[in-house]
């Protein structure tokens, strides 16, 4: 994986689509479940899209959606690191 030997644990795939995959995994410095969204990039121009699309979302308080933790980029990839809710 391309995290560091201790930032995410337990790591989980959820699911994979064309552009990404999203996993269930443990923040370690929190010792929290959180969910992490990748999504692919090629072009600067991507990325950027991605990142601006994050933030938007970031800046949303919407009952149900799950909340944006914080975003990084790694190896041509923007991972989002959102809240986990259990599924009902």
């Amino acid at each position: 994986m391309i995290f560091t030997h201790s930032e995410f644990t337990e790591l989980v795939e959820l699911g994979r689509g064309r552009q990404g995959a999203v996993y269930r995994a443990r923040e370690t410095s929190l010792d929290r479940l959180v969910v992490l969204k990748s999504l692919s990039y090629t072009h600067q121009r991507e990325k950027q899209h991605l990142l601006e699309h994050a933030r938007r979302l970031s800046s949303l308080s919407i009952h149900g959606m799950p909340k944006i933790h914080r975003v990084f980029c790694r190896m041509h990839k923007v991972w989002i690191v959102m809240e986990y809710v259990e599924a009902v």
